[in-house]
């Protein structure tokens, strides 16, 4: 998941989540991501690569913005999302194969459906960030995908 807030790690991980992401790669909070057992990964976009690809999740809007040199690639929006209404028209469960499904991923169900569909994993913010209890929350997910 993209996580921006260091008071969520610890409920996320202790969920279950084994893979972080953030906009904002500082050494103290990846430190005390990996304190916890999880693993953090840097945000780009299309626009700006780094060179260095290890650890860096790859944000493509779109099938043809696809980028494999990278070691996590995401896709987005699947599904329509509440934390960005009119972001960009859903772009469904195809070509997700080997890519990290995101954006309207809100249900376990549907992290499950993306996972069918040939997705490596699932990025989860909104349900996670606007929950009550994102340990449980979190926890779903992952139950929903074992």
């Amino acid at each position: 998941m993209i996580l921006d807030r260091p008071s969520l790690a610890a409920p996320v991980i202790d969920g279950g989540a084994s893979l972080l992401a953030t906009l904002d790669f500082t050494g103290g909070y990846a430190r005390h991501v990996t304190s916890l057992g999880a693993r953090l990964l840097n945000v780009c976009d299309p626009d700006s690569p780094p060179d260095n690809r290890e650890g860096v999740l790859f944000r493509a809007h779109a099938l043809s913005e696809v980028d494999h040199s990278f070691e996590f690639v995401s896709l987005s929006p699947i599904f329509e999302t509440e934390s960005k209404p009119g972001y960009g028209p859903p772009l469904g469960l195809s070509g997700l194969t080997g890519l990290y499904a995101l954006g309207g991923i809100d249900t376990p169900a549907k992290a499950q459906q993306c996972v069918e569909a040939g997705a490596a994993g699932v990025v989860v913010m909104g349900a996670v960030t606007r929950s009550d209890n994102p340990t449980r929350t979190v926890a779903s997910f992952v139950e929903a995908l074992s």
